[in-house]
């Protein structure tokens, strides 16, 4: 039986929160993290394999695009942050070209995998790499609202001293801009 393969693109803070997450959930999994910073990626995935040390996954991988062959689950976090005086459109722009040149290289190494999108503003690259990859949409999936979610049930479970988890409470929309 071939091993879960999942192809997260992006060594920041979130692509590793994301290979953590992927490791305890899926504990057969091969994981691999791919950065332009390539040193960035090995960087995570020292840290995860002696985090991991403590259950026993060590399917932890630096890698290239070449690396994304077959790939099941492509996760993609890699992009720029809001620059000062930026407005989230331009953020769009800059973060829809990022997932092109992402899309461009792994969707002819791994023709069925599935995309989440994890860099914002989620919902527009999601429609960005759907329209990119002309799939059926059940393959790309936006991470939406979820990390905005789990702030305000945190934020709320400090403030009212209730578990986080018994607290259900959503966002729902797009970021606005700030003044």
């Amino acid at each position: 039986m071939r091993q879960t393969k999942i192809v997260i693109v992006g060594a920041g803070l979130v692509g590793a929160s994301a290979a953590l997450f992927v490791a305890l959930a899926i504990p057969s999994a091969q994981v691999v993290i791919i950065d332009v910073a390539r040193v960035r990626a090995e960087g995570q995935v020292l840290d995860l394999a002696h985090a991991a040390a403590f259950w026993g996954h060590s399917r932890f991988r630096a890698g290239d695009y070449e690396d994304a062959r077959d790939a099941d689950i492509v996760v993609i976090t890699a992009g720029a942050g809001v620059r000062p005086g930026e407005t989230r459109l331009h953020l769009a722009k800059t973060n829809a070209d990022i997932a092109a040149v992402i899309v461009d290289r792994i969707a002819p190494l791994a023709p069925e995998a599935i995309y989440l999108i994890a860099t914002n503003p989620c919902d527009v690259l999601t429609g960005a790499v759907y329209g990119r990859l002309n799939c059926a949409r059940e393959r790309v999936i936006s991470t939406g609202t979820s990390l905005d979610t789990g702030r305000l049930r945190s934020l709320l479970s400090e403030r009212l001293g209730v578990v986080a988890s018994a607290i259900h409470a959503y966002v729902l929309g797009e970021h606005a801009n700030r003044p």
